[in-house]
C-alpha cells in the first residue's frame, strides 16, 4: 500500500508538515491507523521524528503505527497553535512567519518559511480555510 503523504510527521527536511485540508489529512490518518492498520508503510520522502531523524521510506508495522500516531499529535500541536493564532487575530509583521509568527513561536518552528512551496504557509492556509469555512469549530 503506498499512502504517501498521508503520514508527513514532522515534514522532510524543512522541518514542517504541510497540509491544505487539516481535517481531510486528520481524517486520513485516523483512517489508515483504525481501518488499514498496514504492515508495512511506504512514504514518498524520508519524513523526520520529533528529534529531527528521518524515517526510512519504507515502513514496517511498528515504524508505521508510530509515524501515523506521531502525525496525528504533530497536526493536533499545529492545529491548536495555528487556530489559537487565528483566533487572537492576525498581525502583520517583520517576521518571515508573518501573519502566522504566534504560531511559529508556540511550534518552536525556526526552519525558512520562505522555501517554496512553504509547507509552513500551506499548514496555516489550510487551517485559515477550515476555521472560514467551519466557524463552529473557532
Amino acid at each position: 500500500m503506498f499512502v504517501g503523504d498521508a503520514v508527513q510527521v514532522h515534514g522532510a527536511a524543512n522541518g514542517f508538515p504541510g497540509y491544505v485540508d487539516p481535517a481531510a489529512y486528520r481524517t486520513s490518518l485516523e483512517y489508515v491507523r483504525d481501518e488499514l492498520r498496514p504492515q508495512h508503510l511506504y512514504l514518498g520522502h524520508p519524513y523526520r521524528r520529533a528529534d529531527g531523524t528521518p524515517y526510512g521510506v519504507e515502513l514496517d508495522a511498528a515504524q508505521a503505527q508510530e509515524a501515523i500516531a506521531q502525525s496525528i499529535a504533530v497536526e493536533g500541536s499545529v492545529g491548536e497553535a495555528a487556530c489559537g493564532c487565528l483566533r487572537a487575530g492576525l498581525e502583520e509583521t517583520d517576521s518571515p512567519y508573518s501573519p502566522f509568527a504566534r504560531a511559529a513561536e508556540e511550534l518552536g518552528y525556526t526552519g525558512d518559511p520562505t522555501l517554496e512551496p512553504s509547507p509552513f504557509f500551506t499548514s496555516m492556509h489550510g487551517y485559515r480555510e477550515h476555521l472560514s469555512q467551519n466557524p463552529q469549530h473557532s
